[in-house]
């Protein structure tokens, strides 16, 4: 029930360091397992995890001070958002509105983030739907103002 987070030197793409840390809500009994996170500097995760028993989905920023990790819940959504089991295939946070965008399958989320005021923590805001056949590969913040989905999506377009 641990995490890894790895550094890749970039010059030589090879392991620069390897981390392991555990981050649970209250008890050991109740971990928390990061399949989605967005790198906002060399020490800041945004981390979401999809509480099942509890319907929703919880944010998580993860701090690191040298070896040292601090985790601690920023939000909750109130719900599951979608109603199938899809698993969650891109989060990101913008910044610039403070807003997390969450996509499944052909469904992009945008949830407040609540980080630094601007926007009410795990509260919807709005949720698009595609019908590109494709699904989501991921997201990533462009030019702070838009969300720019990978480059699957993008082709299945042209």
């Amino acid at each position: 029930n641990s995490q890894e987070l790895i550094r890749v030197k970039k010059s030589t793409m090879e392991i620069d360091k390897i981390w392991t840390f555990k981050v649970w809500n209250g008890s050991a009994k109740y971990p928390r397992i990061f399949l989605n996170a967005d790198v906002i500097d060399d020490n800041t995760l945004l981390a979401l995890f999809h509480n099942a028993y509890k319907h929703r989905y919880e944010y998580w920023k993860i701090s690191r001070n040298g070896d040292s990790f601090k985790a601690k819940e920023v939000g909750a959504t109130g719900s599951d958002l979608i109603s199938n089991s899809a698993e969650v295939q891109g989060f990101v946070w913008d910044s610039a509105y403070d807003v997390y965008y969450i996509a499944f399958n052909d469904y992009l989320f945008k949830i407040g983030a609540g980080l630094d005021g601007g926007t009410e923590a795990g509260k919807l805001l709005n949720y698009y739907k595609f019908d590109t056949g494709r699904e989501f590969e991921g997201l990533t913040i462009h030019a702070a103002d838009r969300v720019e989905q990978a480059m699957e999506l993008v082709r299945s377009l042209e």
